[in-house]
């Protein structure tokens, strides 16, 4: 919700470039999988070296471009989950003159698995229809 109106104001406003956003509270990946964990204990994380994921990934990653929609299973994707790179707390919020509605991961988490519950979302890489 809070990035789909940063998004819809940025454009609004006409920007180009691009930018991180941040919410109130940086955290690592460690620490926004165990929010994410302590409201949906199903949730299960398979850790493994950047280096084994660089290289499974670079195995799948062809046979899942064959298909016809997007796929989380990239290079990239084990590369982006690595960086550290700090990002400001509530960067871009600002620029924006918007207040985000769910300011931390701990408020935000719990929203999105609300709506995912009531509503029974299914994220649309993960579509099979």
């Amino acid at each position: 919700e809070d990035a789909a109106r940063a998004l819809a104001m940025v454009g609004a406003q006409q920007w180009t470039g691009s930018s991180a956003i941040a919410d109130d509270d940086s955290v690592t990946w460690n620490e926004f999988f165990d929010v994410l964990r302590t409201f949906s204990p199903d949730f299960r994380l398979i850790a493994l070296p950047g280096w084994l994921g660089y290289a499974g990934a670079a195995v799948i990653q062809p046979l899942f471009s064959r298909r016809m929609r997007p796929t989380l299973y990239t290079k990239d994707t084990v590369v982006g989950f690595n960086l550290d790179v700090p990002v400001e707390p509530r960067l871009i919020w600002r620029d924006l003159d918007l207040e985000p509605r769910h300011p931390t991961v701990r408020t935000g988490i719990p929203a999105v698995l609300d709506d995912y519950v009531q509503f029974r979302w299914r994220h649309p890489l993960m579509d099979r229809r």
